[in-house]
C-alpha cells in the first residue's frame, strides 16, 4: 500500500483529471490512479522524513549491476529525464512515490523490468521545510 500526505494526494488526484480531459492519458495515469485509490492518506505535517514524496531526490542503486543513479520525482509538467528528473506518471516515478530507504522497487521500462534499492532518500520537501513546491 502507497502512503501519501494529503498535498501530495490532493494535488495528484487534481493533476490525474486534468490530463484525462486534455487526452494525454495512458496506462500510467490509470496505474497511479488505481495505487491512489488504495493509498494510506496522512496529515502533510505527519509526513515521516525518510517518506519519498513529490519533489523528493533519492539514491537508487540497479539491482543487476549496482550502478547508482540520482533522481528526482516530479509533476508532469516539470518531468526533465536530462535533468534527471521523472514524471510521476512514468513508471519509476509510480513505483518511487510513497516508497522508504532500503525498498526495492520494479520497474516495467522500454528495456525491460529493472529493479533498483532506494539507497537513500537525498532531498524530502516536507523535511527541508519547503513546503510550497
Amino acid at each position: 500500500m502507497m502512503t501519501l500526505n494529503e498535498k501530495d494526494y490532493n494535488r495528484l488526484i487534481a493533476a490525474i483529471k486534468q490530463l484525462r480531459m486534455s487526452a494525454v492519458g495512458n496506462s500510467n495515469i490509470k496505474s497511479l490512479a488505481e495505487n491512489l485509490k488504495d493509498a494510506q492518506v496522512i496529515p502533510s505535517d505527519k509526513t515521516p522524513e525518510d517518506l519519498i514524496t513529490m519533489n523528493s531526490k533519492v539514491l537508487l542503486k540497479r539491482m543487476d549491476n549496482n550502478q547508482d543513479m540520482e533522481v528526482s520525482v516530479v509533476y508532469h509538467d516539470d518531468a526533465d529525464i536530462k535533468s534527471k528528473k521523472v514524471s510521476v506518471f512514468a513508471p519509476m516515478g509510480i513505483a518511487l512515490l510513497g516508497k522508504r530507504e532500503q525498498q526495492v522497487i520494479n520497474c516495467n521500462l522500454p528495456n525491460g523490468n529493472i529493479s533498483y534499492m532506494v539507497s537513500k532518500l537525498l532531498y524530502q520537501p516536507e523535511a527541508a521545510g519547503d513546503l510550497n513546491l
